[in-house]
């Protein structure tokens, strides 16, 4: 356990470039998203409330990402990003939901899907 422990803090102490910005990119995207359902009206339907609350948080999430790591790397992390932050987020509501049903409600928010 501890040669696991000492292998992640070794790659922490040798991040490659732009580790850090992509890692805040993707937790700031993850935050817009459930601010986002907060604020989405709720007369929108189920499906334009999904697709609004993924086009947000993949565009906070790329410009978070740019703004951090300001190059053309970046710009090309920042796109990966926003792709990427809505369909993790998903993954990990699901797998969390599949686990702890309980924390899934807390973590998500909503209560769509929790089946």
């Amino acid at each position: 356990m501890s040669s696991i422990w000492e292998t992640v803090l070794r790659f922490i102490e040798s991040e490659p470039r732009g580790f850090w910005a992509v890692c805040a990119g993707h937790l700031v995207a993850w935050g817009a998203t459930q601010r986002a359902k907060r604020y989405l009206p709720e007369r929108l339907s189920r499906s334009t409330r999904h697709s609004l609350t993924q086009l947000i948080a993949a565009f906070v999430g790329a410009t978070s990402t740019i703004v951090l790591w300001p190059c053309r790397d970046g710009a090309i992390a920042a796109l990966a990003v926003g792709l990427w932050a809505p369909t993790s987020w998903w993954v990990t509501v699901r797998i969390v939901g599949h686990y702890w049903p309980e924390l899934r409600k807390q973590l998500s928010g909503d209560e769509e899907g929790c089946e």
